[in-house]
């Protein structure tokens, strides 16, 4: 019998933008639908939630309850940022995109400010299909006149 396929997302743990010795993690949870679920629903789905020194990792095998892939898109939500910063691009090892590139190959991106307007959080989707998902992937934001870099792995 064959495994099914797992959709597996590693996030970094620490923000690089905050990171500070004051902040500790203190909880991780996962939700579908904008509803938390407890732990004993997640296990029934076969979810897997688990956290490292370096990222928080979620496992969902494809076809599971809750897992309707509606339109085949990776989606990776960057923030809370302060309202001050850009994304500026999106580099794999093979090229850079600008925001306009990656529009035109059919990446969603877009901005939510905060409802007190310090920070905001931008959404990034990007078809399944492209060739920058499975690449480690670095994010370039402006902060005021600074260029800052955020690694993700998209994989």
């Amino acid at each position: 019998m064959q495994e099914p396929l797992v959709l597996k997302l590693r996030v970094m743990r620490i923000d690089p933008l905050i990171y500070s010795k004051h902040f500790r993690l203190l909880e991780v949870n996962m939700g579908v639908d904008g509803r938390k679920l407890e732990a004993t629903e997640v296990s029934a789905r076969n979810y897997s939630l688990t956290v490292d020194d370096l990222y928080v990792i979620v496992e969902i095998p494809i076809g599971a309850a809750g897992c309707q892939i509606k339109e085949m898109m990776f989606k990776v939500l960057i923030g809370p940022v302060g309202f001050d910063v850009m994304l500026k691009n999106i580099s794999s090892p093979s090229e850079v995109l600008s925001l306009a590139d990656c529009i035109a190959r059919g990446f969603k991106v877009f901005d939510q400010m905060s409802p007190n307007g310090c920070s905001k959080v931008y959404t990034v989707e990007v078809p399944f299909t492209d060739r920058v998902v499975g690449q480690r992937v670095s994010l370039t934001l402006n902060v005021g006149n600074e260029m800052h870099f955020y690694f993700y792995f998209g994989s």
